[in-house]
């Protein structure tokens, strides 16, 4: 399947191409003799086959360039076949239709080039969404397995400090029996935007499960990570859910 395009779009190509042609064939042909104007004959049945069944733009282009070389060259198109308006009208066509294999070449290329780019930005959607958690838009717990495990051994390499802390929220099950599930998601959206208010852009944050998040702090000592919780906690506490 080509790319589509709209009905006017399609109709630039052919319209361009039939006036820079007629021109061209004009101005190194004239006068137009009966063999010469079987030709232009020719050449305009083809412009309007190629509108008419709105063949796509690459094609359309590699046919009407195939008609060129016909159009610039009399002494050319003699040593190529006989005088006469069959002769040329095969050429015609027999030129035409090798541009529009080339077109078609070029036109199924960029399809192709299309569909792999398309391919590699479901790919990485796919990805995202695999490591992400659907509901609040951080990492999910898989991603954050990953993550944890790389941090330790960079902290470890590194003789670094790493802190961690594992959120929980008070009585949230009692926010799901007494205002509905729905609520219940609207809170936890608005506490994973609050923990993320705090951390750095280098911190890392992810729902670890139900109402439990987990954040990491690089290089931060155990007072650095108390300090951060306890900011964590007040945005939290400070953030009212409708």
């Amino acid at each position: 399947m080509f790319v589509p395009r709209s009905r006017l779009a399609e109709s630039l190509i052919p319209i361009a191409s039939t006036v820079a042609a007629a021109v061209l064939y004009v101005v190194t042909l004239v006068p137009i003799s009966p063999v010469r104007g079987g030709v232009l004959t020719a050449f305009v049945l083809i412009v309007a086959a190629a509108w008419w069944f709105r063949i796509p733009g690459g094609i359309a282009g590699g046919l009407f360039a195939g008609l060129y070389p016909v159009t610039v060259s009399s002494a050319l198109m003699d040593a190529w076949l006989p005088a006469t308006t069959a002769g040329r009208v095969v050429q015609v066509f027999a030129l035409s239709g090798l541009g529009a294999v080339v077109g078609l070449m070029a036109e199924l290329r960029a399809h192709l080039t299309t569909s792999l780019k398309q391919v590699e930005e479901l790919t990485e959607t796919l990805q995202t969404q695999a490591l992400t958690d659907a509901l609040t838009g951080v990492a999910n717990r898989r991603s954050a397995s990953d993550r944890l495990q790389a941090e330790l051994a960079r902290a470890q390499r590194a003789s670094a400090p790493l802190g961690v802390a594992l959120c929980d929220i008070d009585r949230f099950k009692l926010v799901n029996d007494t205002h509905g599930h729905e609520r219940g998601d609207e809170t936890l959206r608005r506490v994973a935007e609050r923990l993320g208010s705090v951390l750095r852009s280098q911190d890392y944050q992810a729902r670890w499960g139900g109402e439990e998040f987990l954040v990491l702090l690089p290089d931060t000592d155990v007072g650095g990570a108390q300090r951060v919780a306890e900011r964590m906690r007040g945005e939290v506490e400070a953030e009212v859910v409708d």
